[in-house]
């Protein structure tokens, strides 16, 4: 295998597995399989973790669609954007 298609195919299998790892917790907070997080599911993890932060708050961040809840793709945004702030400020 040459390398460029070595890279390519580790860069692919990486995607992958973070992939699987946002679908994993996204299901653990969407307690009521609605395919959606409610502000009382997102309470009561962050109260579980012990993140005492507004959820209401971080709801609000994340709810692009002003629908009250966040979806797979809100969550999925939420949380790249929080590993671009933590590498911002390493």
């Amino acid at each position: 295998m040459p390398p460029a298609q070595f890279v390519a195919s580790t860069m692919h299998m990486s995607k992958l597995e973070k992939e699987e790892l946002l679908q994993q917790a996204f299901q653990q907070l969407d307690v009521d399989k609605s395919g959606t997080i409610s502000i009382e599911e997102l309470s009561t993890a962050l109260k579980q973790f012990g993140v005492y932060d507004d959820a209401a708050k971080l709801l609000a961040t994340a709810d692009k669609n002003a629908d009250g809840m966040i979806d797979y793709t809100e969550f999925c945004a939420l949380m790249r954007n929080q590993n671009e702030g933590l590498r911002a400020s390493a």
